[in-house]
């Protein structure tokens, strides 16, 4: 597996067990019965500003944080599109929803944009949710399971379906 890891992923020997590590937890250990009224707070509410979102999304953070007695971080929602790429013909080719971010002196934060990428119109509050959780995730396995490197493994994807069930998705 390290192997196919390192030719796959161009990983060290450590990325590789982060990646087994991370491949085989599928919920977040010990976490208690979460509030849906955080969810609710940003899918529900027919506000959409920078502002707002990244004080929901804040305390969502802070709560779940809490609940799990690891430390919080500090969440940036930015008004503007999000970062892309565009293919030859002009379309869309991929972009940046969030994203997860060690600052240096032991800061972190999770950056999410409030913008789409080609039109720049407001996000979806869903999808501006499920950033959120995607983001929250990456700072639990850094801070609750203690990897390393937060990879997209299989493990990653179910962790956010646990998290989002419990904040009543």
């Amino acid at each position: 597996m390290a192997r196919f890891f390192r030719r796959s992923f161009g990983g060290s020997a450590s990325s590789s067990a982060d990646y087994i590590q991370s491949n085989s937890i599928e919920t977040i250990p010990n976490c208690p019965r979460l509030s849906s009224s955080y969810r609710s707070a940003i899918v529900e509410a027919k506000r959409d500003t920078a502002n707002y979102r990244q004080s929901k999304t804040q305390e969502l953070v802070d709560y779940v944080c809490g609940k799990l007695h690891i430390p919080s971080v500090r969440v940036v929602v930015v008004d503007t599109p999000c970062p892309h790429s565009t293919k030859d013909n002009g379309r869309f080719g991929g972009g940046k929803l969030g994203h997860y971010k060690h600052l240096g002196n032991c800061a972190i934060e999770i950056r999410i944009w409030n913008l789409t990428a080609m039109k720049g119109q407001r996000r979806a509050a869903k999808s501006f949710f499920e950033t959120a959780v995607h983001e929250l995730c990456h700072h639990i396995d850094m801070q609750l399971l203690g990897l390393e490197k937060s990879l997209h493994t299989a493990g990653f994807y179910k962790r956010i379906g646990d998290l989002s069930r419990r904040l009543g998705a």
